[in-house]
């Protein structure tokens, strides 16, 4: 059946939107994103933004990401600026070799990427000065790592130029392009009468009764509706499955009805990523011929180029039906016949034998092994120690099976920083074999410096797990393994998945009674918290005691870093302050960075916020001055929890953005809760419960503590204030038998308080009373002012409710007193609010003094015994102004001293 080209029906407000910003951006310069699920049309989208360029004279860059070219570096550059070489001779000679490098031209030293970035903005700025120039990138959540690097910094650069940059991105997944602070178009379903006209164009002779199925099943996905009517008749589903998974069956009826001949075809262009209509050809030659490539291209399965001489399926779904469709064997057939027909391109060979290959096959991983030193050559790190990787999976030898990791550690050593010493380090590898420890050492640094700089926790953990288990117990030294699983815990820790938690104790069961004491502590209190904290806190009582004896800085950090998540920092404080200022700039940088970030997070549980403020500046300023990325985040995050309880939104809100932008594409889910809590705390002090849950609920589902993430503990008290506040009573209940099941009181008075305040936000009317009493009365409480104070101000506005006013009054002054003491003005104002709104609604004329809003905070200051400078100072007011708010709040209070306003501020009004 002959296709018809289907006009864009009901996309007229996107159609305006893409028009606008091509003028806009050919004058000067814009970038934008169109997001939307599968099959919604973004890449029509694009395709109609790509035909308008032919009224603006313009100039189109085009590529787009693929799943099987994810891993390969450089391979949508390759695409967008490949058709453009011959403009290389016109830049100047830096930017002319750093391309023509990347993009497999000429031979010479890998580029960096931001080389490679500064050069592809010099290619693009060139064509721009004579004609606008449009860079159209499709399904850019496929687009493989250093691509995305140069486009971001190609979209940092349009402004000013006649350059637009669109790219489309399927919703709710993750990317390496960091498209976060760029302009969205979001793209969603046709509503009803947009779906009928649209199917009425398309299928206009259809029966009623089949146009009304067709439109109930695709929910308004364009492509459904356009894709259905071939196959109504044929296909009955009671149940209808996802959409994703259904769009990709309504392509495999038309795949399986093509001879096998044009499915061989079909198969070998979803296997190869390049494009190359000819490579394609040529691996199907044995059965398929140009007439079935053709026939394809009739079926509406792909497009051909005879001039660039490409071929492309019509959309990402084709190409993945059609290797779902096909089976192994049939796969493995064309992974060789492809790796035949790439004879001339020995990256793109090996990938395929490597696809194609079966248990161990020494040929392969060689030339997997070269490949890697090819790919080095274009600057593509990652993707040479993917390539080293797979080689020492499919090595016989196990001395070749260790170099060949040895070599990847290498990779992975250099990949964060200059690759130009890699060359002669695999040179040097081939030449004398590391012995085991030094692989397993090598490895270990590896794995550290790939999670510290690209945060790839994935490869790092797949490297590190790889070295530890190809090492025998008698091969290495025990000093040499525990470092390497200490690090394998970190990257499980930071990964959050909890997946990647069971290799980890597979090493910590392997060493043993060997394994020190320190490693055991951080296993029982990072990997499963809740489930063996408690039984590990008479451990760590044990081993701070130890400081007093032998204060190593080392063993300081790691135990300090056992006592996080059972609030025993404050123990640790005094040794913490000797490793923190011990050595910042020697070879121990690292522990004074973790021991000020440490020291951070006990002065913000202490209350002491302006010390934990400067503390984090401290340990971040650090990881800054010696490039440890991933040692920052922790530093971020303390300062974007202080900023967010202090209502300093935007500060708040920078720190949360730029850790969901580098932690989202990475899956770094540690990373990602700070985020979530510092947005979860922001938005509960401005009465946002909505955003708050939403955001609570990203780390731990309602009635789940994440066991793979620690870190799910910190956000427990948000999730059930957020739920409660929210109307949602049921998620809300189901969280604190979470809790209750996993018995956190035991891990500490904080989470005690915290356990015993939830339990009273979701009991009944008869109960609430009881437990705010037995939440307020639990052990150590006033170690806790900022929790303190939350339940406080929910026991008051409880009590507020039940119009029991002074017994309200009472806790939300103490409130107010605790918030004001933290600065914390949104919970401050959230506790004034309801003091006013009981006073003026209940009490009597005569009965309240009322004080304005500045003078009631003076006055909860003094009560606490501060001196008017010190007042001042938390006020951003001179001593002189605080002694004349305070002079008045004496005579409203008819006070002749400091001394009786405690009790006297429990009869006070807010006045405004």
């Amino acid at each position: 059946m002959t296709r018809r080209r289907t006009a864009l029906v009901g996309r007229e407000p996107e159609l305006a939107r893409l028009d606008g910003f091509l003028q806009r951006a050919f004058v000067g310069g814009e970038a934008l994103v169109v997001a939307g699920d599968p099959g919604v049309g973004k890449t029509s989208l694009l395709r109609y933004v790509v035909d308008r360029c032919v009224h603006h004279d313009a100039v189109v860059l085009q590529g787009s990401g693929t799943e099987v070219e994810i891993e390969t570096g450089f391979a949508a550059l390759h695409q967008l600026l490949y058709p453009y070489r011959e403009r290389l001779e016109q830049l100047d000679s830096r930017h002319r070799v750093t391309l023509g490098v990347c993009l497999g031209l000429v031979d010479g030293p890998p580029p960096q990427r931001s080389a490679v970035g500064a050069a592809s903005v010099a290619l693009i700025s060139q064509l721009a000065r004579e004609h606008p120039v449009l860079v159209a990138v499709d399904d850019v959540q496929w687009v493989d790592r250093p691509s995305a690097d140069v486009l971001a910094v190609v979209a940092s650069h349009v402004a000013g130029q006649r350059v637009a940059l669109l790219a489309t991105v399927r919703d709710g997944t993750r990317s390496f392009f960091d498209h976060g602070t760029l302009p969205h178009l979001w793209v969603g379903p046709l509503n009803g009468s947009d779906s009928a006209a649209l199917l009425e164009q398309r299928e206009p002779m259809l029966p009623r009764a089949t146009r009304d199925w067709i439109l109930a099943q695709a929910t308004g996905n364009p492509l459904a509706i356009l894709e259905l009517p071939l196959d109504a008749v044929a296909t009955s589903w009671t149940v209808a499955p996802a959409l994703s998974t259904r769009l990709q069956g309504l392509f495999a009826p038309r795949i399986q009805q093509l001879p096998r001949s044009a499915r061989t075809f079909l198969l070998c262009m979803a296997l190869e990523a390049s494009g190359d209509l000819g490579v394609v050809l040529a691996a199907a030659a044995r059965q398929a011929t140009e007439a079935d490539a053709r026939l394809c291209a009739q079926r509406g399965l792909v497009t051909l180029d005879r001039v660039g001489a490409t071929v492309q399926a019509t959309h990402p779904l084709v190409r993945s039906t059609v290797v779902g469709l096909a089976s192994w064997s049939e796969r493995r057939e064309a992974h060789r016949a492809l790796a035949a027909a790439n004879a001339g391109s020995l990256v793109r060979r090996a990938q395929h034998l490597a696809a194609a290959a079966v248990g161990r096959d020494e040929a392969v991983a060689g030339l997997l092994e070269e490949s890697a030193e090819e790919l080095l050559r274009r600057g593509d790190g990652a993707g040479a120690v993917a390539a080293l990787l797979r080689s020492a999976e499919l090595s016989r030898e196990p001395r070749k099976r260790g170099r060949r990791l040895a070599q990847a550690a290498y990779v992975g050593a250099e990949v964060t920083g200059d690759l130009g010493g890699v060359s002669s380090l695999l040179a040097q590898a081939r030449r004398d074999v590391p012995p085991a420890e030094q692989s397993l050492a090598t490895a270990t640094a590896a794995a550290y410096l790939l999670l510290n700089g690209d945060g790839d926790v994935r490869t790092s953990h797949r490297l590190l797990v790889a070295a530890l288990q190809g090492r025998g117990d008698g091969e290495v030294s025990d000093s040499v393994r525990v470092e390497a699983v200490f690090t394998l815990l970190w990257i499980c820790f930071f990964a959050g998945h909890s997946e990647l938690w069971k290799p980890f104790h597979a090493e910590l069961a392997r060493l043993g009674p060997r394994a020190p004491q320190s490693l055991r502590l951080c296993a029982a209190t990072f990997a499963t918290p809740v489930v063996t904290g408690a039984s590990a806190r008479p451990e760590l009582h044990e081993a701070i005691a130890a400081f007093e004896v032998q204060a190593d800085p080392a063993q300081v950090v790691l135990v300090a870093r056992a006592a996080f998540y059972l609030d025993e920092l404050n123990a640790c404080r005094t040794a913490l302050w000797r490793a923190a200022e011990g050595d910042d700039e020697g070879e121990t940088v690292t522990l004074a960075i973790a021991a000020w970030m440490l020291l951070g997070f006990e002065a913000y549980l202490d209350g002491q916020w302006d010390e934990a403020v400067r503390y984090c500046e401290r340990g971040l300023e650090l990881t800054q001055r010696h490039g440890f990325e991933l040692l920052s985040w922790p530093g971020r995050y303390g300062l974007a929890l202080v900023a967010a309880a202090r209502g300093k939104d935007d500060v708040a809100a920078s720190f949360t953005d730029e850790m969901l932008q580098w932690a989202q594409p990475r899956g770094v889910l540690s990373v990602m809760a700070y985020a979530h809590h510092a947005a979860a705390v922001s938005a509960l002090g401005h009465r946002d419960f909505e955003t708050a849950y939403r955001h609570a609920s990203q780390v731990s589902a309602p009635g789940v503590i994440e066991p793979g993430l620690a870190h799910a503990l910190w956000l427990m008290m948000d999730l059930v204030d957020a739920a409660v506040h929210s109307n949602r009573q049921a998620e809300a209940l189901a969280h604190v038998e979470a809790m209750r099941a996993a018995r956190v009181e035991q891990l500490s008075s904080r989470y005690a308080l915290i356990l015993a305040g939830c339990e009273a936000l979701v009991a009944g009317p008869d109960r609430t009373h009881e437990a705010f009493q037995r939440a307020l009365g639990t052990k150590e409480v006033d170690r806790w002012p900022f929790e303190l104070a939350r339940i406080q101000l929910a026991y008051g506005e409880q009590l507020r409710r039940a119009r029991l006013h002074t017994r309200a009054r009472d806790q939300l002054v103490a409130a107010l007193e605790g918030f004001t003491l933290l600065r914390a003005e949104p919970w401050a104002a959230r506790a004034r609010s309801e003091l006013a709104a009981g006073t003026s609604r209940h009490a009597s004329v005569g009965a309240v003094v009322e004080l304005t809003t500045r003078e009631l905070e003076v006055a909860t200051l003094a009560a606490t015994g501060l001196t008017n400078t010190q007042i001042g100072a938390r006020l951003g007011a001179s001593p002189r102004t605080v002694a004349a708010h305070l002079s008045r709040v004496l005579a409203k209070l008819q006070l002749t001293s400091r001394a009786g306003l405690r009790d006297a501020l429990r009869g006070t009004a807010v006045s405004g």
